[in-house]
């Protein structure tokens, strides 16, 4: 009996013929995210889609499906193109997608304008205040 779910070995690496997989799982097998927990925070942000529409964590993704994907300030769309559970090397896992003309040409556009004119708003320190910059700030406010 064989089953569509099996694994063999391919040139040193453990290949798998899969029908689907996780969406969390082949994120992180894609090399998106560094870890699953994080693949899985960007799924319930609404920062990875499948087609336009949101998804969840569990939802399997299928060789054809078309991703919108952002991470940080870039903007990924991708086609589906093979399946995997396991991380391997950055070679094998480009192999897993393929990225739209579009999609790269509006990175590249992106990143060529964040070289020249940097965000002022992304040199501003976010969060709570250190002790050592609360300080600072009672001193220069009693100064006047």
């Amino acid at each position: 009996m064989q089953s569509k779910n099996f694994f063999w070995w391919e040139a040193g690496a453990v290949m798998a013929v899969l029908e689907s997989v996780r969406i969390d799982k082949w994120l992180w097998a894609a090399r998106f995210f560094k870890t699953r927990a994080l693949a899985q925070d960007a799924i319930e942000l609404g920062r990875v889609r499948i087609r336009g529409e949101r998804i969840k964590a569990s939802r399997e993704v299928r060789p054809g499906d078309l991703l919108e994907i952002t991470r940080g300030e870039d903007r990924f769309e991708v086609h589906v193109e093979a399946l995997s559970q396991v991380r391997g090397p950055a070679s094998q896992a480009q192999q897993l997608y393929r990225e739209t003309e579009e999609s790269r040409a509006a990175r590249e556009r992106a990143a060529a304008l964040r070289r020249v004119a940097v965000e002022p708003a992304a040199a501003i320190p976010h969060g709570r205040p250190t002790k050592r910059d609360a300080r600072r700030l009672r001193a220069f406010q009693n100064s006047y």
